[in-house]
């Protein structure tokens, strides 16, 4: 008769016997200095199947240690516990005191706590870039149809300033490329910040600065997707462009060969 060893601690975690008298999981926790009940201990961070959340009220899936994910964090930043999107006294952390009033974002049917002007850190995002429509007291973006929102002063949003620095460019040097690059500059056509396939893409002089960022010097002007495309696949060469020139306007080699036989 074959005789089958198993893992000692035996429970829920357990797979195929390893060595040591532990399957390979535990075995990795003796082996690493675990002693005791420290080896048996249920997995870290494993979702309970079927099983949900240990707080009053809350029927979220179990994360870990009884709780859901939300109020797992909730435990590790503050170390208090309390119903998601109730809370009505939160941690400064200035002061690091209580008494800050936390309050819910303000967009309907969303309970995630507020980060930024009314808004959780998604609805506030989205407010900045345009998704969410402008209110009356907010200021527009000043390059193209930009929809979205001046936020911490500046001209441009959030989005746009990350380009600007990208390109070595302040922001009203962004801005001022705007009424000259409403259409491309190599085949005119209209570019737009709404559409993903039209949206202006800034050319540099990758001779002066190769990769994806700018000195800002080298900064040519506003094309549309598929020209700065272009320009790279002839890697800024002009000569290469006069070829290009040449050969399309030369006949087909074909009817060369034709008339030649």
């Amino acid at each position: 008769m074959l005789f089958t060893m198993t893992c000692q601690i035996a429970n829920e975690d357990c797979n195929e016997y390893y060595a040591k008298q532990f399957c390979k999981f535990h075995y990795n926790r003796w082996y690493k200095g675990a002693v005791g009940e420290e080896i048996g201990a249920p997995k870290k961070y494993q979702t309970a199947k079927g099983r949900t959340c240990e707080f009053e009220g809350c029927e979220n899936p179990m994360f870990t240690k009884g709780l859901c994910h939300t109020h797992d964090m909730q435990f590790r930043a503050r170390g208090e516990l309390w119903a998601i999107g109730t809370k009505t006294s939160g941690f400064s952390r200035k002061s690091g005191q209580g008494g800050v009033p936390v309050q819910t974002c303000m967009e309907e049917g969303c309970e995630t706590l507020v980060r930024r002007n009314g808004r959780c850190h998604l609805h506030n995002a989205h407010r900045l870039s345009g998704i969410i429509p402008r209110g009356d007291s907010d200021i527009p973006c000043n390059f193209l149809d930009c929809k979205g929102i001046v936020n911490g002063g500046g001209v441009l949003c959030p989005g746009h300033r990350t380009l600007s620095r990208t390109y070595g460019l302040s922001d009203a040097e962004l801005a001022a490329l705007a009424p000259y690059g409403s259409r491309c500059a190599i085949c005119d056509a209209e570019v737009s910040c709404l559409e993903f396939g039209s949206r202006p893409a800034i050319d540099h002089d990758h001779a002066c600065c190769s990769g994806s960022k700018s000195c800002g010097n080298c900064v040519r002007g506003l094309l549309c997707t598929s020209c700065n495309w272009g320009l790279g696949q002839f890697r800024d060469n002009p000569q290469y462009l006069v070829n290009a020139i040449g050969y399309l306007s030369r006949e087909p080699i074909v009817q060369e060969l034709r008339q030649q036989a």
